[in-house]
């Protein structure tokens, strides 16, 4: 999401990240993956009013429980914060258990370079 004000030069942005693969994957000794997605509103739209009554340093939980439709195994969960959120978890609320929690940082360090220019 590009939040730069209007009128902001343009910047030059890396991205950076790490493809892990299966070497000599092929169809006899790989599995199917079936895609499964959630929404913290259900299947409507993504995004709802937060109540402004808390004062300051309150806090809104957001909440959603969900059964998949199949057995399995979990091979990857994803998210994302809007300014503001503090984390996205994946429970397992039969056995009481946090499988994922993702911490929403700001106010990164901006100024390393990226990794094509670094000695």
């Amino acid at each position: 999401m590009n939040e730069t004000p209007a009128g902001t030069p343009a910047k030059t942005v890396y991205i950076q990240y790490t493809l892990g693969y299966q070497p000599g994957a092929n169809a006899t000794n790989g599995r199917p993956v079936t895609p499964l997605f959630q929404d913290v509103t259900g299947c409507g739209p993504s995004t709802y009013d937060i109540p402004g009554d808390g004062g300051p340093g309150s806090v809104h939980i957001a909440r959603r429980e969900w059964q998949s439709p199949r057995d399995g195994m979990a091979i990857f969960a994803g998210g994302h914060l809007y300014d503001g959120g503090m984390d996205i978890r994946l429970l397992d609320t039969t056995a009481d258990v946090t499988l994922r929690k993702a911490v929403a940082t700001y106010h990164e360090d901006r100024t390393t370079s990226p990794p094509s220019t670094r000695a």
